[in-house]
C-alpha cells in the first residue's frame, strides 16, 4: 500500500545505490547524504485513525522534522518551529543528524494542523546515550498534551523509575481516567535502536515494541484537542527525573493509519534501512555486548545457569547494585560494595566441583583495577590457595590465567580501584568439562497471560489459549504434557480434555492423544485469588515428544495465541484464530516470582546399574586417603553420552536437616 511506505522512503532517499556486504553481513549503501553510524535502531510510532489513502499516491508526512542540525520542521502543514527549552547538541543519527536531549531538556511543536484528531501516524527514532533500563529515573520519550482549565489531557510514552519497563499512559485528569499498558525493556542498550508503536482510532490507541503489539489503551475523553507534541522530558518537574541523555531522530507525523502488519513490516525496513546507511566500520556496543554474553552463555562457569552462586563481602544496596547481578550475563546489571572501601572479595561456588584456569570480571569504567589476585579453595588443606596476582597486563584486560585448578569455590580478591566503578560480571574460565548445573533438564516454556489491555486483573475471568504444530516425525516412544497456572487451568489435546490443575505440577502421560500431522493444544486458565506481581494471572505449560535419543518440546510462548473469551470451535485443529492475539509473554522459569519451580524429566530414561562399590583400604581413619572403584553397566546400549556425579556420605536421620556430604565429584571419563 504506497501510503505505508514513506518512512522506508525516507530512510532510503538519497542512498538508493546498494552493494552487497561481506558474506553474512548487511548490505551497505553508498551515497552522497547517506552517514556512518553506529547504533542499531529504536522506532518510536504512534499510529492513528484509518483513512483510505488515494490509489496510487503514496501518504506525504503533515510534519517532518529530520534534526539535521537544526531542531524545527523541515515541513509542517502547521507551524514549523519548535521551542526549545533546555540545552541540546547533535550527533549522528540513523540519517544525517540526531538531536540529543537529556535531564530536563525538550521540544515543543504545535499540534494544530500538524497532528489529526481523527487519524494519523508518528513515528520518532530514538536510541538511549548514556543509560540503559536499570536507571533509577524517568527517561522521557514523547507525549501528546491537552492543556484545559479543568481537565488536561495527556498521552505519554516514557521509560518508569526504578524499573525496567516502556511505559505507555493516556489519562483525562478531570474523570480520573488513567490507562497504561507497559512492557519490559530489561536488555535495552547504550547506543542501541528499538521501535514502540502506538496506534489508535476511535476505539482506543494499541501499543507495540518492536513490531509486536503487546497492549492496548481505551479512548482517551479530552475536551479539547491536542494542542502540543513534546519530544524530551515532558514533565521536568516530576520527581526521580535524571540527566540521561536520548538521540532523537527522524520525528515524522501523517495523517493515515497503519496496520499490525504495516507496523512489523515497517519494524523490519526501517532497521534494514537504517543498517544500510554509511560504512560500518566498528560493530556496535550492543553487538559486541551481545557477542561476548553469547560466549560466556557457552564457556562462563561463574553463570547462575551454569550452577554457579555468589557471594561478596560487602555490597551496596539491595536494588540495584546487588551481587546476584555479576553471575546473571548481563553486563548492565551491577555490583558495588558498600563505602567504596577496599579490599573486597567476590566469591563464586559451585555444588560439585569445576576445573578451573583462568578468572576475571567486567569492571566499568575499563581499566579500573589497580591491584588483584586469584585464590582457589584446596579441598583437601581446607584452606585458600593462591591461584595468582594480577600483572599490569591483567589489571588491563581484568583478568589473570593460572595452571589448572579443581575446586568448588574462587574469589577474585580486588585491592585497590581507581575512582568508583562499577562490576558488571564474574568471570571464571577451564577447559572443556561436564557442566551439572547447564545439563538438568528444566522448562522449555514461557510464562503467558492474555494481553489485557489495561493491564488490570479481572477475577472469575477465563482465558482461552491455542498452539497448533505438527508431528513429522511420528516415531516418538512417549509424549508428557505438564501444566502450572495461577490459579486453575484445563487443557485439551486435539478436542480431548488430558489435564486440569492449579499451582502443583504433574506430568500427565498423552502418548495416545498425539499424532502424525497438525495437532491442537488448547487451554483455558483463570485467575480468580491474589494477582500477584504482575497484576495479571499466568499460564505455563510444556509438552514432550520423546524419541529413542532425542526430545522434541512444545512450550508456551509468544507463538501461542489467546483470547479474552470462548469462541465456538476453538477446540478445532482447524480453527481460524487469526483474531486472537499473540499471548503476553512475563519471563521464563526460573526467573519470576516463583523462582525455581518443580519441573519433572520425562526423557526417555537410559538405564545403568551400579554393580559394586568397593573402599581401599576397607575401613579408613581420618586423615588418610580413600580410593574408590565403582562399576557401573548400562542395561543396553546407550543411544547418547553421559557424565556421572558422586556424592559420598550418609544420609541424615532427619531428611530436614539434609544429608551430610563429604565429597561431590563428577566423573569426567568412563569407569574402568
Amino acid at each position: 500500500m504506497m501510503h505505508a511506505c514513506w518512512l522506508f522512503y525516507s530512510l532510503l532517499d538519497h542512498c538508493r545505490e546498494a552493494v552487497p556486504g561481506p558474506s553474512g553481513s548487511l548490505p551497505r549503501t553508498i551515497g552522497n547524504r547517506c552517514r556512518a553510524w553506529s547504533w542499531p535502531a529504536i522506532a518510536l510510532w504512534v499510529l492513528c485513525g484509518v483513512r483510505a489513502p488515494t490509489p496510487g499516491a503514496a501518504a506525504a508526512p503533515v510534519l517532518h522534522a529530520p534534526f539535521d542540525g537544526i531542531v524545527h520542521a523541515a515541513t509542517a502543514a502547521g507551524e514549523r518551529t519548535a521551542r526549545v527549552y533546555g540545552t541540546v547538541r547533535f550527533v549522528p543519527g540513523i540519517r544525517g543528524k540526531a538531536v540529543v536531549l537529556g535531564g530536563r531538556s525538550r521540544l515543543v511543536f504545535q499540534a494544530a494542523n500538524n497532528v489529526n484528531e481523527a487519524a494519523g501516524t508518528l513515528s520518532l527514532w530514538l536510541c538511549p546515550l548514556d543509560w540503559t533500563p536499570k536507571t533509577k529515573h524517568f527517561v522521557f520519550f514523547a507525549a501528546l498534551f491537552a492543556p484545559h482549565e479543568t481537565s488536561s489531557s495527556d498521552l505519554l510514552l516514557y521509560k518508569y523509575c526504578n524499573r525496567t519497563e516502556f511505559t505507555a499512559i493516556g489519562r483525562n485528569r478531570k474523570s480520573g481516567q488513567t490507562s497504561v499498558v507497559t512492557s519490559d525493556i530489561p536488555f535495552w542498550r547504550k547506543g542501541s535502536w528499538h521501535q514502540l508503536a502506538v496506534t489508535w482510532k476511535d476505539a482506543g490507541y494499541r501499543i507495540y515494541v518492536d513490531g509486536t503489539r503487546i497492549g492496548e489503551l481505551p479512548k482517551i475523553e479530552k475536551p479539547v484537542p491536542w494542542k502540543e507534541l513534546i519530544v524530551g522530558s515532558v514533565y521536568p518537574s516530576w520527581a526521580f527525573v535524571g540527566g540521561e541523555e536520548t538521540a532523537f531522530d527522524e520525528l515524522t507525523v501523517y495523517d493515515t493509519c497503519m496496520t499490525d502488519a504495516e507496523v512489523a513490516k515497517r519494524y523490519r525496513a526501517g532497521l534494514a534501512a537504517a543498517s544500510s546507511q554509511g560504512d560500518r566500520t566498528m560493530k556496535p556496543a550492543d553487538e559486541e555486548i551481545e557477542a561476548r554474553q553469547s560466549y560466556n552463555r557457552k564457556h562462563n562457569l561463574a553463570w547462575a545457569e551454569a550452577g554457579a552462586f555468589v557471594i561478596t563481602s560487602s555490597i551496596a544496596d539491595t536494588k540495584q547494585h546487588y551481587h546476584d547481578n555479576l553471575i546473571d550475563n548481563d553486563e548492565a546489571t551491577t555490583w558495588k560494595p558498600m563505602g567504596n572501601e577496599w579490599p573486597q572479595y567476590i566469591e563464586v561456588r559451585w555444588e560439585y566441583p569445576r576445573v578451573v584456569n583462568r578468572l576475571g570480571v567486567v569492571v566499568s569504567p575499563a581499566g579500573a583495577l589497580r591491584q588483584a589476585s586469584a585464590l582457589g579453595w584446596d579441598r583437601l588443606s581446607g584452606e585458600w590457595k593462591l591461584l595468582g596476582a594480577f600483572s599490569a597486563a591483567d589489571l588491563e584486560r581484568g583478568s589473570t590465567a593460572f595452571a589448572p585448578f579443581t575446586t568448588d569455590a574462587v574469589r577474585l580478591r580486588i585491592d585497590e580501584v581507581a575512582g568508583e566503578p562499577a562490576f558488571g560480571e564474574i568471570l571464571v574460565y577451564g577447559p572443556e568439562q561436564p557442566i551439572v548445573g547447564r545439563n538438568a533438564p528444566y522448562w522449555d516454556a514461557a510464562y503467558i497471560w492474555y494481553p489485557e489491555a489495561d493491564k488490570v486483573h479481572k477475577g472469575n475471568a477465563p482465558r482461552y489459549f491455542r498452539k497448533v504444530f505438527t508431528v513429522d516425525d511420528p516415531t516418538f516412544k512417549s509424549a508428557f504434557l505438564q501444566a502450572r497456572s495461577n490459579d486453575f487451568y484445563r487443557i485439551w489435546l486435539n478436542g480431548v480434555e488430558v489435564d486440569s490443575g492449579s499451582t502443583r505440577i504433574h506430568a500427565v502421560d498423552v502418548t495416545r492423544q498425539v499424532h502424525a500431522g497438525r495437532n491442537l493444544l488448547a487451554a483455558e486458565a483463570d485467575l480468580r485469588r491474589d494477582p500477584g506481581r504482575w497484576g495479571w494471572g499466568e499460564f505455563l505449560a510444556e509438552l514432550s515428544l520423546n524419541y529413542a535419543n532425542r526430545s522434541v518440546r512444545i512450550g508456551t510462548g509468544q507463538d501461542w495465541k489467546s483470547h479474552n473469551r470462548q469462541t465456538k470451535g476453538w477446540l478445532k485443529t482447524d480453527f481460524d484464530d487469526s483474531s486472537w492475539k499473540n499471548a503476553a509473554v512475563y519471563t521464563r522459569p526460573p526467573d519470576g516470582p516463583w523462582g525455581k519451580i518443580a519441573y519433572h524429566s520425562t526423557a526417555i530414561g537410559e538405564k545403568a546399574t551400579v554393580r559394586g562399590v568397593r573402599f581401599s583400604p576397607a575401613a579408613p581413619v581420618p586423615g588418610t586417603a580413600v580410593r574408590v572403584e565403582i562399576d557401573i553397566a548400562p542395561s543396553a546400549p546407550l543411544g547418547r553420552n553421559y557424565f556421572f556425579t558422586l556424592d559420598i556420605g550418609e544420609r541424615a536421620l532427619d531428611p530436614r536437616y539434609g544429608d551430610y556430604i563429604a565429597v561431590r565429584q563428577v566423573l569426567e571419563a568412563p569407569p574402568t
